[in-house]
């Protein structure tokens, strides 16, 4: 009987770690169930309905709707304006994304260390960035317009030409990387800014000691310990590249012509001036398949 009552007394601190753990994850489960539910109704229920939204022709005037499976796709895949606006779109990631990681990788190096001069610039850089989209798109309208901007009225004080930037074909789709690269250049050094701060200073001191330059620190140190906030800003500065709209949209509405139609134009010109919504939510499918093979690829 004492045998069996020892074996009792020692299983129970076992059991009781165990119901402690075991409501200790229902607990974190709990807490964590309101945003799950939320951003189910945000995130999944839209998601899924798209989808199947896009496997469908609907009649608005009847209010039918057919399934029609990937015919929709098949369309967009053989529409010359969605390779115009995908074509559109790459080159803009692929030229912003670019100088916007090399910008901010030299003005985050810049601005480093902690002093007053470097804390005041830091806060002026970052101002573009918490400015909505749409107020930095209407600033810059009126700053590129042909005959009222401020720019081309600078460019006629130092007697030079007025150069049409908005409705030139070329000139407009580089003042859209131009106005993208200013809004968005300074999260991008505010992410490397925080990355170089974690850095361990060991190493640094080490190569120093050994005799190693500035470039083959920077080469052979610096890069390579801050590849995790390279890769995050770069991940998130091509998504949202991928699925640019507002400043587009505002600037030329994605002319003169096609010049500067991108899939965030391409795929509201199709709901909302055509009326498409199942081509529209199968465009929306496409863009978000492109996102997933963007980051996966990094």
């Amino acid at each position: 009987a004492a045998q069996v009552r020892g074996v009792k007394k020692e299983s129970n601190p076992m059991s009781r770690r165990k119901v402690r753990r075991l409501s200790r994850k229902l607990f974190d489960i709990l807490l964590v169930a309101p945003s799950i539910v939320v951003l189910s109704f945000i995130v999944a229920f839209p998601l899924i309905y798209n989808f199947t939204l896009s496997l469908c022709k609907s009649d608005i005037i009847r209010g039918e709707r057919s399934f029609i499976g990937l015919k929709n796709y098949i369309d967009i895949f053989e529409d010359p304006s969605f390779w115009n606006a995908l074509r559109n779109t790459l080159t803009l990631v692929s030229i912003v994304v670019t100088f916007e990681m090399s910008l901010g990788l030299m003005i985050a190096i810049l601005m480093k260390r902690d002093s007053p001069h470097t804390k005041f610039f830091r806060i002026a850089l970052t101002c573009p960035v918490m400015v909505a989209p749409v107020v930095v798109a209407l600033q810059w309208r009126w700053i590129l317009a042909d005959q009222y901007g401020v720019l081309n009225y600078l460019l006629s004080l130092l007697g030079l030409k007025e150069m049409p930037w908005l409705s030139h074909p070329r000139l407009a789709f580089i003042s859209i990387v131009l106005v993208d690269i200013w809004q968005t250049t300074p999260f991008v050094m505010m992410v490397l800014v925080a990355g170089l701060k974690s850095l361990p200073l060991e190493p640094f001191e080490a190569a120093l000691v050994d005799g190693a330059s500035p470039l083959q620190t920077f080469i052979y140190l610096t890069l390579p310990l801050l590849k995790p906030a390279i890769l995050v800003a770069l991940i998130i500065r091509s998504s949202d590249a991928l699925r640019i709209f507002d400043v587009v949209y505002i600037l030329t509405g994605g002319g003169p012509g096609s010049s500067t139609e991108v899939l965030g134009t391409f795929t509201y010109r199709q709901a909302f001036a055509f009326l498409n919504f199942n081509k529209s939510a199968a465009l929306s499918i496409v863009s978000l398949r492109l996102s997933a093979i963007m980051g996966v690829f990094y």
